[in-house]
């Protein structure tokens, strides 16, 4: 009788221990950070909400998804770039088709330069992949992307035209001049007058002078722009690698011109940041990133290669605004013109006078594009 008693002990006993390891287990399972001290005093409703909250807590795995996300979005580190952008028989597809535009779904071009997450064409996948019946609706084949009124235009026939230049500059300071007031306007106009120049100012100045006619014919409906136009052909013997070597205010500005827009307009984009890259550094070495208005007045004549004080402040924003333009459509990084070396004015102190004649709009979105370059940039100390 006692033996029967002794293994029945010993049957209840593994019962017991069993079944508490299988209950232990469901209850750290249910509630992995909680003792059972602490459970054992909370009521059946508090428990069913620690449950439901430790429900909805996201797993620590998925605080690195976004991040692996973006990472598809990038270039392969391996990947090699390279790129021809020196040819001047460009091809339609070509014009649509460039790291800037990007508009080339029906195509996979090897010849790409690297593009980070905010480039455009980065910003295209992504639409895509979100709503994939938009690559149906873009044409096939190089045929899609041609032009018949831009292809009639032969180069011989822009050559041999006769154009009034005086329309061709009101076009340049009416609607390139608001967005980029970095060129003195009533100093431009009173040399273009002149016959005699000096000859340290020859070449800054027709670079200067033929750029602003290139950008005012692309602003002007009168003349179609192309790589063909003839004050660009005219502007290109001015801009060779020689003019780095002349710090002259005009060669700054007609090369800011000519890598900020023109060269984007072309479909040249890494031509135009490797160019943009040594402009930015002419115009560090001309001390652009430091003139104060408080040092002179601001309308205050100068020498024509140093400019007025309230002229080099714009320059030097002018190209700043454009180089971030650039960098940020190509998703890639800035030259970093930000620390306290840059003790120059804010572009707000001497825009007051484009007021009278470009509109208040026009200020106010110059100031706008500033800010938004400071806030994605670290804050410099601006002087008002």
């Amino acid at each position: 009788m006692r033996r029967m008693q002794t293994s029945s002990c010993q049957i209840s006993h593994a019962e017991l221990t069993d079944s508490y390891a299988k209950a232990r287990k469901v209850i750290e399972t249910l509630f992995p950070s909680s003792s059972l001290d602490e459970l054992s005093s909370m009521t059946r409703q508090q428990l069913l909400l620690r449950l439901q909250a430790s429900n909805k807590a996201p797993p620590p795995a998925t605080e690195t998804e976004p991040q692996d996300h973006l990472q598809v979005l990038e270039p392969s580190v391996e990947q090699n770039f390279t790129w021809d952008e020196v040819s001047e028989t460009e091809s339609e597809t070509s014009r649509v088709a460039d790291d800037v535009n990007g508009l080339a779904f029906s195509r996979q071009s090897l010849n790409a330069s690297y593009l980070g997450i905010s480039s455009v064409p980065t910003i295209l996948k992504v639409i895509a992949h979100l709503s994939p019946h938009v690559q149906q609706r873009v044409p096939k084949g190089s045929e899609a992307w041609r032009s018949p009124s831009t292809l009639a235009a032969s180069p011989g026939d822009m050559a041999c035209l006769q154009v009034d230049e005086i329309p061709l500059i009101n076009a340049y300071f009416s609607h390139v001049h608001p967005v980029i007031p970095m060129v003195d306007e009533a100093d431009f106009r009173q040399r273009y007058l002149q016959s005699n120049m000096e000859e340290d100012e020859a070449g800054p100045w027709v670079a200067l002078m033929n750029m602003v006619l290139a950008m005012g014919s692309m602003a002007s409906d009168s003349i179609h722009f192309s790589a063909h136009n003839p004050f660009y052909k005219r502007a290109l013997p001015h801009l060779n690698i020689n003019s780095f070597g002349s710090g002259h205010l005009y060669m700054v500005q007609a090369l800011a011109l000519y890598s900020g827009m023109v060269l984007h307009f072309l479909n040249k984009p890494n031509m135009a940041v490797a160019v943009m890259g040594a402009t930015l550094q002419m115009a560090v070495a001309m001390g652009l990133h430091r003139v104060q208005a408080s040092q002179s007045s601001t309308n205050t004549a100068c020498h024509p290669a140093n400019g007025s004080t309230a002229t080099r402040i714009r320059t030097w924003w002018s190209i700043l605004c454009l180089d971030t333009w650039a960098s940020s459509t190509l998703g890639r990084p800035s030259e970093g013109y930000w620390d306290p070396a840059i003790t120059l004015t804010s572009p707000m102190s001497v825009l007051q006078d484009l007021v009278s004649h470009t509109g208040r709009c026009y200020l106010d979105a110059f100031a706008k594009t500033h800010c938004c370059i400071l806030g994605l940039r670290n804050d410099i100390p601006c002087r008002q």
